[in-house]
């Protein structure tokens, strides 16, 4: 089901497969056993199996965010303009509800890191510089909040 209407949403795009798969980024991810490019968990609250994923256009890629419906259909979202050149330059892994996570935000405050925690699984996608943003669901569409480097 997923499958299709993700063909049927991005006809010019793909999954992973193959050649795009010899990613430098992807191959140097630090855990084998996962996926660098898809991740599930339950995004938005609703107790039901979400997906994210990179979709292939060319050398190119861009996240998008599946959310399962209660008539099991998928919604999909995109994160905003602009991430289409990237996707595929970093690997994503699942930030579990509740699962802490240090994340630098440069607040000036002196509380860096932020041990960040979710009421439900969230994204952090992790690019090529080590920069990681945490995509997540806030009730109407995914944000994106970055991490920074400190001075």
């Amino acid at each position: 089901m997923l499958v299709d209407q993700t063909a049927a949403t991005y006809p010019d795009y793909h999954v992973p497969s193959g050649a795009d798969l010899e990613n430098k980024h992807w191959t140097a991810h630090p855990d084998g056993t996962m996926l660098p490019y898809a991740v599930w968990g339950d995004f938005d609250g609703n107790s039901a199996l979400d997906v994210a994923i990179v979709l292939m256009k060319g050398e190119t890629g861009r996240i998008e965010f599946f959310l399962q419906q209660p008539s099991g259909q998928y919604a999909a979202f995109h994160f905003g303009p602009g991430n289409e050149t990237w996707g595929n330059a970093g690997y994503m892994r699942l930030l579990t509800k509740g699962e802490a996570q240090e994340f630098y935000t440069c607040s000036g405050d002196g509380t860096d890191p932020h041990h960040l925690a979710f009421d439900h699984d969230v994204v952090v996608f992790t690019d090529w510089q080590d920069f990681r943003s945490i995509y997540r669901w806030n009730g109407v569409d995914i944000s994106r909040d970055d991490e920074v480097e400190c001075d």
